[in-house]
């Protein structure tokens, strides 16, 4: 998706791009070669952003004994870390591949958490690591939302302050909107797929799903299957492609009874995973059974 998103705003836009990537330490080599690539067919510039692996893997571990689930960490700082990037280099837009058609885990609240900002600050509340996470804190809650509203309101007020006060750019707020690409195109799976794999040299590794840039990708779709027992790691991704057209209800459907009768098990990441952050195997099953946690940490409007 995101490679996509390079595409059209290079290709086909003719935008001038800074290609940003938050590296959690457990990025693949298929997806390193494939922004490599990318990159080099748009002729763009890129940033790796990684954040200290000890800092990460902590907060892995805290993320899933509270909550049962470490993705609302990377989510977090996917979310606030190109805002902080592009003010940094002054880019007045933030473009990424995602988008409500394509996010078909957002609409399941039992199973998913994204990046929001007050559910990060009420896990990590009362923690010795608090203070060590500044940075997830450092970005507005919905750059794509109420702020983008309210953008020309803010930049009519920020050149108000500066020509009565004199105040320098980096002293008054500055707000960076955001979109999400797949909001506003609608782009077939197959052309998409080709799109990227004659222009952008994207290449896909041997194993069949979605997130292959991670290689912790099995473990939250493991984690639905012990909160829910009747998904199986692949229910929600091929229902994504039920409802994009790609594949018939029917098709879904004898995948999902194949993989019912025969379970892929424990990925083989999990254990490892485990071992680095520091978690026995059986803390993990305990912490990772209850669907309801995550309600408890979620902001009350």
């Amino acid at each position: 998706d995101s490679t996509y998103a390079l595409y059209a705003a290079s290709k086909i836009y003719g935008l001038k791009c800074l290609c940003f990537t938050f590296d959690n330490g457990f990025l693949s080599e298929y997806a390193k070669r494939n922004i490599e690539n990318a990159t080099a067919a748009a002729g763009v510039d890129h940033v790796f952003y990684r954040v200290d692996r000890g800092l990460l893997l902590r907060l892995y571990r805290l993320f899933l004994s509270k909550c049962g689930n470490p993705c609302p960490v990377c989510m977090r700082y996917l979310e606030a870390s190109p805002h902080l990037m592009a003010k940094a280099f002054r880019v007045p837009l933030v473009i990424g591949g995602w988008g409500a058609r394509i996010s078909y885990l957002s609409i399941v609240p039992e199973l998913y958490e994204g990046g929001d900002v007050d559910f990060f600050r009420n896990v990590v509340r009362g923690e010795h690591l608090e203070k060590e996470v500044s940075l997830p804190w450092h970005a507005w809650r919905d750059p794509s939302g109420e702020i983008v509203k309210d953008l020309y309101r803010i930049r009519f007020v920020r050149a108000g302050l500066r020509r009565l006060f004199g105040l320098s750019w980096d002293l008054v707020p500055f707000v960076v909107p955001s979109i999400g690409l797949f909001d506003f195109l609608e782009v077939p799976y197959a052309t998409l797929r080709q799109v990227i794999e004659v222009e952008m040299g994207w290449k896909k590794p041997p194993e069949q799903f979605e997130h292959m840039d991670c290689l912790l990708h099995e473990i939250p779709f493991y984690v639905h299957t012990l909160k829910f027992p009747e998904l199986t790691a692949g229910t929600l991704y091929r229902s994504g492609l039920v409802r994009l057209g790609e594949i018939t209800r029917s098709e879904a459907l004898e995948a999902e009874y194949n993989e019912l009768r025969n379970p892929p098990g424990e990925p083989q990441a999990l254990g490892p995973f485990l071992q680095e952050i520091g978690m026995s195997h059986d803390d993990f099953l305990s912490s990772v059974q209850d669907w309801r946690v995550l309600e408890r940490f979620r902001p009350k409007h």
